[in-house]
């Protein structure tokens, strides 16, 4: 019996070993790899500054929207109650305000606005990727994916789809503080429904976040 005790003794310190190579590979993956997930994204992207304005939408958006044109209060109080082209996203069409109040009908800064938000956006499927997996490497992937998909040409290279961009910023912020308002407590949830009141303002598409936070619930483990 002495024997056996002894080589269990010997056996037993070995077994934390194992897992040393899985948290060697995770920990091999460095902090600044997202960041070069964006220079990828920038170079992809590289060419979409310099494209100009289509006659398909940026007509009405840009060229003959009134609503852009006034740089005032009563402009301002127009575009919150208001709506134009069928269409209702204050904050989408007050980016576009801003721009050609700077700008213009200088086509470089509306490209350079909409590539500017793709790259934030990629950022935050990286930071809400990970806090939701705790996987950096699934969190890059996703990142990766979500960077370079052709799904998002269209969104990025074209002045018009500003609106796509502009609430996916808002909506994957609300995420994040969501997440945060699941750790850390009700500080959080504030600024989650301020999102997500901004990314409605951008597009009506966000109307689907609270179907995503239920999700997000279940994936938790959280009682109804």
């Amino acid at each position: 019996m002495t024997g056996k005790q002894q080589k269990i003794k010997k056996v037993t310190p070995e077994q934390p070993q194992i897992a040393q190579p899985v948290n060697a590979t995770v920990g091999a993956i460095p902090q600044w790899a997202v960041y070069a997930v964006l220079a990828l994204t920038a170079l992809v992207y590289c060419k979409a500054p310099f494209n100009g304005i289509t006659s398909l939408d940026d007509d009405d958006y840009i060229l003959r929207n009134p609503f852009i044109r006034d740089l005032s209060w009563h402009g301002i109080k127009a575009i919150f109650t208001s709506f134009y082209s069928s269409n209702y996203h204050p904050l989408t069409t007050l980016t576009w305000l801003l721009t050609w109040s700077c700008f213009k009908l200088n086509p470089l800064p509306y490209h350079l606005v909409n590539v500017a938000l793709h790259l934030l956006n990629t950022w935050l499927v990286f930071m809400f990727t990970e806090k939701l997996s705790g996987k950096r490497p699934t969190a890059l992937i996703v990142c990766l994916l979500f960077a370079i998909h052709p799904m998002h040409v269209e969104s990025v290279a074209w002045i018009s789809e500003l609106k796509d961009v502009l609430y996916t910023a808002f909506y994957l912020s609300a995420l994040i503080l969501y997440l945060e308002y699941l750790s850390s407590g009700r500080k959080y949830y504030a600024g989650a429904l301020l999102m997500f009141v901004a990314s409605l303002l951008s597009k009506s598409a966000a109307v689907t976040l609270p179907v995503l936070l239920v999700a997000i619930d279940i994936y938790k483990g959280r009682k109804i």
